[in-house]
């Protein structure tokens, strides 16, 4: 074998070497496009899956939120015809319960005990037991609710136990006024009437001064 023909076989050797290297990088690429082909069709496949479930929990929270609005909605129509029965109910029960409370005052005191109590009030209020006479008077009102009468000196009674008391001006000039809507007039609700306004009037005045 000469000398020309090892060279030649040598650079045969070489490029055969040359190209099985080549080769195996070439292949070694491939793999690696392969998988990472592979893994990014994993990631876009969970990244869809993670978004298709992104979308499926918000559609389960929103039937959630509506259905919370739906249920509290109607819970709240329910506590409000309940309520409304309620009223219902307990204005029927007070109907029956003045009723029977009108019944009873009837039955415990007849006319002549109507009398008596009426004649005692009289005295109370003469004696300037004021606060003794509007109780009495008290219960001939409710006894006899046409008694307009004792329906004043049960007010008016009040109104002397204590001038000053503002708690108690806002009921009588109601029960004062309806009297006198009725036809029953007497200069005393007048003055009454007049002395609550002064005093309504300068607390109103006192009021606005300490602002």
């Amino acid at each position: 074998m000469n000398s020309e023909h090892k060279k030649q076989l040598f650079i045969a050797l070489r490029y055969s070497y040359f190209v099985i290297l080549a080769g195996m990088i070439t292949a070694i690429i491939i793999l690696q496009v392969r998988n990472h082909r592979i893994q990014l069709e994993r990631i876009t496949a969970l990244e869809v899956l993670m978004e298709t479930m992104r979308q499926e929990m918000a559609e389960m929270q929103e039937e959630i939120v509506q259905q919370i609005k739906t249920e509290t909605a109607i819970i709240g129509e329910q506590i409000l015809g309940v309520n409304n029965r309620i009223q219902r109910v307990e204005k029927v029960y007070a109907e029956l319960l003045s009723a029977q409370y009108r019944r009873t005052l009837d039955s415990l005191y007849k006319e002549s005990d109507l009398v008596e109590k009426k004649q005692l009030a009289a005295k109370f209020f003469t004696e300037g037991n004021y606060a003794a006479a509007s109780e009495e008077y008290a219960v001939i009102a409710q006894a006899r609710p046409e008694d307009f009468e004792a329906r004043f000196y049960q007010w008016y009674s009040l109104f002397l136990v204590n001038k000053m008391d503002m708690n108690n001006y806002k009921q009588i000039k109601e029960v004062f006024k309806k009297l006198e809507q009725s036809g029953y007039r007497r200069k005393e609700i007048r003055e009454v009437l007049e002395y609550i306004e002064k005093e309504e009037g300068g607390l109103s005045k006192l009021t606005e001064d300490t602002r």
